[in-house]
């Protein structure tokens, strides 16, 4: 073997080996608030945190039965089971195949696969904590939590900053994009709206319209440019464009009504404007709750038949259990007067001064 291949080997195998060094380095699994020791420590491969099998599973309360002859590895609690071959991506749990990102390795005699997998079928679940490489594994009834935080804005007291993005693509017609920015406050009794909808068509052509609405329990009252407030008995053809808190709201309620049929949360810690935070990311592909949602979305919409799609939610809860933002986003699909439609949307809610009753007076006599 020449000089010149023996200094490459040699690089390669430097290089691997710093590699599998670097990714076992500084990655902690916290679980009840205890920050776990391990003969062998976790690693990252392809983004998903590997850890030693036998000391997750019993520290979770689970049997773990080792097989050499199958190279398989069993982890048994209550009622689960949750079978895995070293190198192999095909698990079951309860019978059911799961294919893995990663497959299970055997690194010194110990067993490590990927943490989410096995914290999540066992009943838990994972908050990942960049800042300091920590996962952290919680009792699944922590969800409460989400559950919480989203009823306790049905109503909503306090202050919003809503902007929602709309990217209309019909067949035969020129795109347009609604952006719409509006600064909202709500008590029990009364919600005022400021906000501007502004159209951009796809030769750039340019048109904004500010609006402002009062709500109470019995009247709703709309005022457009420097227009007078009118008193509104129903909504028309020209209030279809308003955007208000009822959109965040009436995804609220079915999230409420529906709330075992929601996927489970990817859950992050994060900071949000230096505040701690937890992120609770919704995945609704392939969920059984797409269709039905899907079905009021396009009904609300007067798009009767029209299907979602890549719809997907990222709520933002702070230490006291309140909602400080939400993004949604999705797309609608269908026929409309014969023409395809495509619709995207894209929606930010900041959630501010929460609890705050807010002085709303009545633009009319009541």
């Amino acid at each position: 073997m020449s000089l010149k291949k023996k200094i490459i080997i040699l690089f390669l195998s430097l290089f691997i080996f710093t590699t599998h060094a670097l990714a076992f380095e500084g990655v902690k699994i916290s679980i009840h608030d205890e920050i776990l020791n391990f003969d062998l420590p976790p690693l990252i491969e392809n983004n998903r945190v590997l850890a030693p099998v036998r000391n997750i599973g019993e520290k979770l309360g689970a049997k773990v039965i080792w097989t050499q002859e199958k190279q398989e590895v069993i982890v048994q609690k209550d009622d689960i089971t949750i079978k895995m071959v070293i190198n192999d991506k095909n698990a079951y749990v309860d019978g059911t195949l799961v294919i893995l990102d990663t497959p299970p390795k055997l690194i010194h005699n110990k067993t490590i696969a990927p943490l989410r997998f096995i914290a999540e079928n066992l009943g838990y679940r994972i908050i990942w904590n960049n800042d300091n490489y920590t996962a952290v594994i919680q009792s699944k009834n922590m969800y409460d939590d989400l559950y919480t935080s989203i009823k306790n804005t049905l109503p909503y007291i306090g202050q919003y900053h809503l902007k929602m993005v709309l990217n209309l693509d019909i067949e035969e017609e020129n795109n347009m994009q609604f952006n719409f920015n509006v600064n909202g406050f709500n008590n029990e009794e009364k919600e005022y709206v400021k906000g501007t909808m502004a159209i951009i068509q796809e030769d750039n052509t340019y048109l904004q319209t500010p609006y402002e609405i009062i709500k109470t329990k019995e009247n709703f009252y709309t005022k457009y440019y420097n227009e007078g407030w009118k008193e509104k008995s129903n909504l028309n053809n020209e209030e279809f464009l308003i955007v208000d808190f009822s959109l965040i709201k009436s995804i609220h309620d079915n999230f409420i009504l529906n709330f075992q049929k929601l996927p489970t949360p990817q859950v992050d810690a994060v900071k949000i404007n230096n505040i701690n935070a937890t992120r609770y990311l919704l995945d609704f592909n392939k969920n059984e709750f797409t269709p039905l949602l899907s079905n009021e979305l396009s009904t609300a919409s007067n798009l009767q038949g029209f299907t979602l799609d890549n719809y997907k939610v990222e709520i933002y809860i702070n230490d006291e259990n309140e909602i400080i933002k939400e993004i949604i986003s999705y797309t609608l699909h269908g026929t409309k007067e014969g023409k395809e439609m495509n619709t995207q949307v894209i929606i930010q809610c900041d959630f501010e001064n929460i609890g705050m009753k807010f002085n709303i007076a009545s633009p009319l006599n009541e």
